[in-house]
């Protein structure tokens, strides 16, 4: 009985902490500030650390996304993890996915994760970005840039005037990329978002997901 209790006592280390790593999820954060392809690519990157968690989903060699019921149902929009990710003090719960398409104001689409921290704990860890202020407490926005109608695909502006959603419709013409925190009734959000008037081949450059996923039309 000794020898056992002192093997038991040797493995204890294991036992507690052997299930409790955390990915490193340094990589996937920075490339999902850049609201860009680069997050698809990391992802992809980074699933063998994921897949604890249940949110990834292969769609080809080089791109993995991470699937919601129904981009288009605020009720289906949202995944929740099979447990919390964590990146510095803040706990990640699930991921977001949602479109609103407005016919002649534009397409909205908002991606980016779910966060069981408060507005002001999430602009905190992430005070390397400029936090503009859209309204008290609720929303503000970091990275907004603009890119007009005869740019090319990869050419961004620096955009000041930026609001966030549907409360102002993009210029005709233009596109709106923006990084966004904000809380609503339900949770509180840390989201890209590109909106307006947005070419097929823009989209499928930022949002490689939607290609070959049957929600996004």
């Amino acid at each position: 009985m000794k020898g056992i209790s002192m093997f038991l006592i040797a493995l204890y280390p294991f036992i507690v902490f052997g299930n409790n790593k955390q990915p490193n999820i340094e990589p996937l954060m920075t490339s999902f500030i850049a609201c860009d392809a680069s997050f698809f690519s990391q992802i992809h990157k980074s699933q063998n650390e994921l897949v604890d968690y249940g949110i990834v989903d292969d769609i080809h060699s080089e791109q993995t996304i991470i699937t919601v019921k129904n981009r288009n149902n605020r009720n289906q929009n949202y995944r929740e993890f099979s447990k919390p990710m964590s990146y510095k003090s803040l706990s990640i719960t699930g991921y977001y996915d949602s479109v609103l398409k407005l016919g002649k104001y534009g397409d909205y689409y908002f991606w980016g994760f779910i966060v069981n921290n408060s507005v002001n704990e999430i602009k905190a860890d992430l005070d390397f970005l400029t936090w503009q202020e859209l309204e008290k407490d609720t929303i503000y926005s970091a990275n907004a840039q603009i890119r007009y109608e005869k740019d090319d695909l990869t050419t961004w502006h620096q955009n000041s005037s930026t609001v966030s959603g549907v409360k102002t419709i993009p210029t005709k013409g233009t596109v709106e990329k923006i990084l966004l925190v904000e809380k609503t009734p339900e949770k509180t959000l840390l989201i890209c978002s590109i909106q307006g008037f947005l070419p097929p081949k823009l989209l499928s450059t930022i949002r490689p997901d939607l290609e070959t996923d049957s929600l996004a039309n």
